[in-house]
């Protein structure tokens, strides 16, 4: 329809699971022979939020938005969203961190797809990597920056 979204895709793919029904190998009834639409995995990373909070800058609601447009547009099958953290505090600190993160994108995200009148029938995951799982070295300021995100992957059909 024209409508061009702008928001950072880290990674467009349909490579998954290749068991029977994974989303590279989807099970297709027998009967006639009808094109199969494989799920399109779309990744958004909110990044970098401040130390120590939680609180959403305006590019990721921005992002947030246009993700709950795309799915609104292609409807979901499934979300997850993981929150992370520098390495500056201790583990268990940094896990409550990075779950807080998580649930502030979820709530924005959530109340995004009710305003748009999504009916929300699919599963959406929040977890905590803490401070495991960093994406750049947290050395510098720099690298501690990008280690402060929220990372969204939306499978859409």
């Amino acid at each position: 329809n024209g409508t061009t979204y702008t928001f950072t895709v880290v990674a467009l793919s349909t490579a998954g699971d290749n068991k029977p029904g994974g989303p590279s190998n989807p099970v297709v009834p027998k009967g006639p022979k009808t094109p199969v639409k494989k799920p399109l995995r779309v990744i958004v990373t909110l990044d970098p939020f401040v130390t120590a909070s939680t609180v959403l800058l305006p590019r990721m609601k921005i992002q947030l938005i246009n993700l709950a447009k795309l799915i609104k547009k292609d409807v979901g099958t499934s979300v997850s969203i993981t929150g992370f953290t520098d390495s500056r505090d201790n583990p268990s600190y940094n896990y409550i961190l990075g779950l807080n993160r998580a649930k502030s994108a979820y709530v924005f995200l959530y109340n995004e797809l009710r305003a748009l009148h999504v009916k929300i029938n699919f599963p959406i995951r929040i977890v905590s990597k803490g401070l495991t799982s960093a994406a750049s070295s947290n050395a510098s300021v720099a690298g501690r920056a990008k280690n402060r995100r929220v990372v969204l992957i939306a499978w859409l059909k």
